[in-house]
């Protein structure tokens, strides 16, 4: 299974996030493959449980921004966004962030969102919503 983690920068609830990474990580029987796009907050937080259960057959798959690839800021982070997806092909995103916008139309997690519900990629979202 892939899935991948989007989130705030200032995301920490680390034992919500990892509880509900741990649902994928039991019983499987499966290789499971976990995205994040390598910045802090909670890709930070994916990343150091990708690490933490390394043995136990999860991978991650780290996008971090690229100049060379993804341009400057602050069109970088959107570019990065679609690379990742489109390189990942993700069978689930999580969706990690206090302070969503509810009509999704600013801020990259939302764009992520955005991004996998126009493909049709199941979306799980986690945080809290402002309005």
């Amino acid at each position: 299974m892939k899935i991948l983690v989007t989130g705030g920068r200032e995301y920490s609830d680390k034992d919500l996030m990892w509880t509900i990474l741990d649902r994928y990580r039991h019983g499987r029987g499966q290789m499971l493959v976990v995205a994040h796009g390598a910045a802090r907050g909670a890709d930070a937080l994916a990343a150091e449980w990708c690490r933490v259960f390394k043995s136990q057959s999860i991978h991650e798959a780290a996008y971090p921004v690229s100049k060379a690839l993804d341009g400057p800021w602050p069109q970088a982070g959107i570019n990065r966004n679609l690379r990742m997806f489109d390189d990942f092909d993700p069978d689930l995103v999580l969706a990690f962030k206090h302070g969503f916008d509810r009509t999704l139309a600013r801020g990259g997690t939302e764009h992520m969102v955005r991004t996998a519900m126009s493909a049709g990629v199941p979306v799980r979202f986690f945080g809290s919503f402002n309005g």
